[in-house]
C-alpha cells in the first residue's frame, strides 16, 4: 500500500494554486477547485488535467492511462440561483499525436472511497446505504447465533463489534450528524 502513496505523489501534487486540491488513496483519485463560480471552476479542473505537468501527463508519464469513461464531475453550488453549466470537455493527446476528445459528464451523487457525496452535501443517500448495511450485517449475526448450531453469544459479540460495527460506521466522522 506504501508504494501507492509513492507512485501517486505527483498526481497527487498537479494541485499548484491555493484553490486548487488533488487528494489520493491507491487507485482513486480527485481534482477539487474552489472558484467564485462555477464555470470559472471548470476552466481550473480542465486545466488542472490538460496543462504541462497536469494529469494527463502523469498518466502517461507512468503508463497509467485514465479511463475517460469512469471520469465524473459534481458541482457544489454556494446558491441554488447559480447557474451551472452541464459538463466539462477535456482533450488528452495522445501517444501516436492524436487527441481525443472526452465530455465529462455532470452527476449528482457519487461515491468515493465508500462514501456517496451529493452536490448538496446531503447524506441521504448514504444514510440508506449505511443502514442497508447495518440491516445486512444484524441479519448474518442473526443467522450465526442460531440456538441450535450457532456461535456462543459472547463471539458473536465479538464478531458483531469486530466486522460489523466498523463495515457500517466507516467515515462516521464525515456523515453522522449527533442528536
Amino acid at each position: 500500500m506504501i508504494l501507492y502513496a509513492f507512485y501517486n505523489a505527483l498526481l497527487i501534487q498537479v494541485a499548484l494554486h491555493r484553490h486548487e486540491t488533488s487528494l489520493g488513496f491507491v487507485d482513486n483519485s480527485m481534482f477539487l477547485a474552489v472558484a467564485n463560480s462555477i464555470t470559472e471552476a471548470h476552466t481550473i479542473l480542465k486545466d488542472m488535467m490538460e496543462c504541462p505537468g497536469g494529469g494527463f501527463d502523469w498518466s502517461t508519464t507512468y503508463n497509467s492511462p485514465f479511463e475517460l469513461s469512469k471520469l465524473a464531475l459534481m458541482n457544489f453550488p454556494r446558491s441554488h440561483y447559480n447557474i451551472i453549466p452541464t459538463n466539462l470537455s477535456i482533450s488528452r493527446l495522445n501517444l501516436n499525436g492524436t487527441s481525443t476528445h472526452q465530455t465529462v459528464k455532470t452527476v449528482a451523487s457519487y461515491k468515493y472511497l465508500g462514501i456517496i457525496f451529493d452536490s448538496k452535501l446531503h447524506w441521504t443517500a448514504h444514510l440508506q446505504r449505511i443502514i442497508a448495511s447495518t440491516t445486512w450485517w444484524s441479519t448474518q449475526a442473526t443467522r450465526l447465533s442460531k440456538v441450535s448450531g450457532g456461535m456462543p453469544p459472547c463471539r458473536i459479540h465479538q464478531l458483531y463489534n469486530t466486522v460489523a460495527v466498523p463495515a457500517f460506521t466507516y467515515a462516521a466522522d464525515i456523515w453522522f450528524t449527533g442528536i
